[in-house]
């Protein structure tokens, strides 16, 4: 890889586990989200995900979550044409290429700043997605979210982090 990613905290590296798990059920021989892009990034970043340990059930139980909001997010989309997309903790999710949002929906991945470099970095660019570096326990960042459209916001694996304030 070309370019240097920056070093994650304990918490920002949690992204692999998530990325790992979408990329090896993309391996599997009847995958179920299928996502190509994050069995790519994981050979990109030259990732070893066997450092997780991942047997089948955990790899089934993280494309089944990500498979479900991405069904969700896409049903809301299509009632609401020109809603907001908000991915809370997108890590390296590929999910606004999986749902594929009209150009009518702005698109939000939102995660800690040095994610958001390496998003930059390692996805490219799509029109209406908009990568936003922030702490989301600081309620600023919604300022740069439009507040006048409906909104779907999806949240893997984010809710365990969080304190309940």
């Amino acid at each position: 890889m070309s370019s240097v990613l920056p070093v994650f905290t304990p918490i920002e590296e949690t992204l692999y586990l998530t990325l790992c798990g979408r990329a090896l059920d993309n391996h599997l021989p009847h995958p179920i989200l299928a996502d190509r892009m994050a069995y790519e990034l994981v050979g990109t970043l030259g990732y070893d995900c066997a450092r997780f340990r991942l047997s089948a059930s955990p790899i089934i139980n993280i494309a089944h979550r990500a498979k479900k909001l991405d069904e969700v997010a896409r049903d809301f989309i299509a009632r609401h044409p020109k809603a907001v997309g908000l991915d809370l903790g997108a890590g390296l999710d590929t999910r606004a290429f999986r749902i594929d949002p009209p150009a009518s929906v702005d698109w939000y991945d939102v995660d800690y700043p040095e994610v958001i470099t390496a998003r930059h970095q390692l996805l490219p660019a799509r029109a209406n997605v908009h990568n936003l570096g922030a702490d989301l326990t600081d309620p600023a960042w919604l300022d740069a979210v439009p507040g006048d459209r409906p909104a779907v916001i999806v949240a893997d694996g984010l809710m365990a982090f969080l304190t309940q304030d």
